[in-house]
């Protein structure tokens, strides 16, 4: 999430009152699905149930669902405290949230039940185009570092290893 694992664990458990995969897996919710070329990549496909629950939980952590590491820590120095601890600054996950305009929901609530299928449906297909367009745009890593004049070179990957969750 935003900030890396560590500001989403603070914002969820201070917030949300929950650990973060909680937050997206929980039983009142409806089960979210993996997506992404990366998920595929990993063999993750289909619905995220109370088994895959742990699996997203490790993501969230920097897991590979087998256990290992995807990537090593980046220490860096914390800007708001440059005298302090330096701190892992990669960044585990986004946390990204696509919403149809407030005339596409009030359409959904008033809707009869065909028409408010339709709308959901077009809804995840907007969902789909949005990820495959991040995919083809950003869906690369950085090696080395960037600044003073230099870049880091891009890393090419097999995508984005994503989860799609429908909130009430």
């Amino acid at each position: 999430l935003s900030g890396g694992t560590a500001n989403a664990r603070y914002y969820l458990d201070r917030d949300a009152d929950c650990h973060a995969s909680g937050y997206y897996t929980d039983k009142r919710e409806s089960a979210g699905r993996w997506c992404g070329r990366g998920a595929a990549g990993l063999g993750l496909d289909g619905p995220i149930g109370k088994e895959q629950a742990a699996v997203f939980a490790g993501l969230l952590d920097g897991l590979l669902p087998d256990g290992r590491a995807a990537a090593r820590p980046v220490w860096r120095c914390n800007p708001k405290d440059p005298d302090g601890p330096r701190i892992d600054i990669r960044q585990s996950g986004l946390d990204l949230v696509v919403s149809p305009p407030k005339s596409v929901s009030v359409l959904y609530a008033l809707a009869d039940p065909s028409t408010a299928a339709a709308v959901v449906a077009a809804h995840g297909s907007a969902v789909n185009e949005a990820l495959d367009y991040l995919e083809r745009h950003g869906g690369h890593g950085l090696r080395g570092h960037q600044g003073g004049g230099q870049r880091a070179s891009r890393i090419e990957t097999q995508g984005l290893v994503a989860a799609a969750f429908s909130h009430r």
